[in-house]
């Protein structure tokens, strides 16, 4: 499976949750765990397309995940607004995997009710340049 189809894939487990009762969700641990690994999926994956367009297109490596999302703000391959969202992945992300005890459930929740539109765009845009390559 390509990098953008297992973030396709994660976004359609975590899109399937979305409608979930909130209440629901925080009181089944094995449905928030999903949810938490797929967020983690999705974030690398989507990480992993910015780092190989960074060095592929314009021969970089960015020092940071959110560089990455950076780079391709400044070269106008995305909007700063998605630069931005993107980052906020990126640092959920971070949180997930190495400061998961301070993680805020709720938080996880909202991100899934408010923010995958953001992760479409960016796999849009990112499938749109892989077709003009």
């Amino acid at each position: 499976m390509t990098l953008v189809g297992e973030a396709h894939r994660a976004l359609g487990m975590l899109e399937g949750y979305r409608e979930e009762q909130i209440d629901g969700i925080l009181q089944n641990s094995e449905k928030l765990s999903a949810i938490k690994y797929q967020f983690v999926v999705l974030a690398e994956a989507c990480i992993d397309i910015c780092n190989h367009v960074a060095a592929r297109v314009f021969a970089q490596t960015p020092e940071s995940y959110v560089g990455c999302f950076e780079l391709l703000g400044q070269r106008s391959v995305i909007d700063s607004s998605l630069v931005q969202r993107m980052g906020r992945l990126a640092g959920l992300r971070n949180l997930l995997v190495h400061l998961y005890w301070k993680v805020d459930d709720r938080r996880v929740i909202e991100v899934l009710r408010k923010d995958l539109g953001s992760v479409r765009e960016y796999l849009a845009v990112m499938t749109k340049l892989a077709s003009e390559a």
